[in-house]
């Protein structure tokens, strides 16, 4: 999210978010790196163009509160 690298944890999105319950979902092949999954690992990130990162921070926040 705007050049920002978020390692949050999965479960909540998955959870409570559809659209990155589809996408974990996705099958992967670990023998073939082109084929991995977005936000499997750090060299494969899930972007999000449309977000600001306060925007993505207020639903980090609210998914994950203290």
């Amino acid at each position: 999210v705007e050049n920002c690298l978020f390692k949050v944890p999965r479960i909540m999105f998955e959870v409570e978010l559809e659209v990155f319950r589809d996408l974990f979902s996705l099958p992967t092949s670990e023998d073939d790196p082109s084929s991995l999954t977005e936000g499997i690992n750090d060299d494969k990130p899930i972007r999000l163009e449309q977000v600001s990162s306060a925007d993505f921070k207020c639903l980090v926040d609210y998914l994950y509160p203290l």
